[in-house]
């Protein structure tokens, strides 16, 4: 049985379509760590007043599967402030996703964050963010401060013993030096009535 031969423009239509379905897929993957994360300029500190961003500065702690554990030193904009706050771990998964890199732990920062799906902070490329003792951290410190002020997150002295403590009682030494006047007192009355006795008996007699 012959077969059916092909259509000089189908065969070029086919080839046509192989060439840009191939330039599309070479394109791509060429360009996509080029647009993959594009971020705007940064903003001065007031354009983060806002509700769903928070300011604050700290000291961050080993990092986890939950993400990076911060102990807050200054809270100077938005909700969730706390002595202990979480910067996602969704943080930190790559500059392809707008991710940033882990911070060292026991190094001090300061982040312009927002909330995430699950509750905790998040962080990223896009967002302010600097080591202090930088010029950069140190610049973003010094405008967050100028415009919110800054104050210590709620809690954040909670384990601190009050500087002015009463001193507590200590019940058990009063009770036994009480314990030890009244028996001296009780043996020296008993030893001043033999004595008292003794000397009337010795007075009837004679």
């Amino acid at each position: 049985m012959a077969s059916t031969p092909v259509h000089p423009y189908a065969r070029r239509l086919a080839s046509l379509v192989s060439i840009a379905f191939l330039s599309s897929l070479l394109w791509l993957t060429a360009a996509a760590p080029t647009f993959a994360c594009s971020c705007v300029q940064p903003e001065p500190m007031a354009a983060y007043a806002t509700a769903d961003n928070a300011v604050f500065s700290g000291t961050a702690g080993p990092s986890d599967a939950r993400g990076v554990p911060v102990r807050v030193g200054q809270w100077f904009s938005g909700p969730g402030a706390a002595a202990i706050v979480y910067l996602s771990a969704a943080s930190f998964s790559g500059e392809s996703s707008c991710g940033t890199s882990a911070p060292a732990a026991d190094t001090e920062w300061i982040w312009v964050t927002f909330v995430g799906e699950r509750g905790d902070l998040m962080t990223g490329l896009c967002n302010p963010h600097g080591q202090l003792g930088t010029p950069e951290g140190d610049a973003l410190l010094a405008d967050a401060t100028k415009t919110f002020g800054g104050i210590a997150p709620p809690g954040a002295t909670a384990t601190d013993p009050p500087e002015d403590a009463p001193e507590t009682p200590r019940v058990g030494s009063e009770l036994g030096g009480a314990i030890v006047l009244g028996t001296v007192g009780l043996a020296g009355a008993l030893l001043l009535g033999v004595v008292l006795f003794a000397r009337r008996r010795v007075d009837t007699d004679a």
